[in-house]
């Protein structure tokens, strides 16, 4: 197993003294064979909390970095995943509210992508300058998504700002 697998496993085991050692500014930004870095991994996880993804942040992996494949950043993971707990801290620590992945989606986006939709993560996002009108690649907004599906209460948080 590699330093980096190790490190990996570390973060879904929360094994602080581990990664306390493993922790370099080289090894901060190191990445998996998809492109994730440790702070994917971290959100990623079915035990993900914001003590971890802090950790990592003041550790000096990237909060922006984005995966080889899709270009998704942690951001757009915990919009996904309806964490608003982490998607408030990265958005805190810097986290590129509008960063575009491989087919144009923004976080915002990602959040819509199942319902029931995460209210309170769609209004940090909001909150902190997401754009409701940013089109992917397929001419789609997310103020779109909220007109196609009749849901007037989306309609008006996206427009909230």
């Amino acid at each position: 197993m590699s330093d980096l697998d190790a490190a990996i496993r570390a973060v879904y085991q929360k094994d602080y003294d581990f990664l306390d050692e493993f922790m370099t500014p080289k090894n901060s930004s190191e990445v998996d064979e998809d492109g994730r870095t440790l702070l994917m991994h971290a959100v990623l996880a079915s035990n993900a909390d914001c003590e971890m993804v802090r950790f990592l942040i003041d550790h000096g992996v990237p909060v922006n970095a984005p995966d080889a494949d899709q270009k998704w950043t942690a951001l757009h993971f915990a919009a996904r995943e309806k964490r608003s707990d982490i998607v408030d801290l990265l958005l805190r620590t810097g986290a590129d509210v509008n960063a575009v992945e491989v087919f144009g989606n923004t976080p915002l986006a990602r959040s819509l992508d199942s319902v029931p939709f995460d209210r309170r993560t769609i209004e940090l996002l909001i909150r902190a300058g997401a754009d409701p009108e940013h089109r992917n690649r397929h001419g789609k907004s997310p103020l779109d998504v909220a007109r196609l599906m009749k849901n007037k209460d989306l309609e008006s948080l996206l427009l909230s700002n």
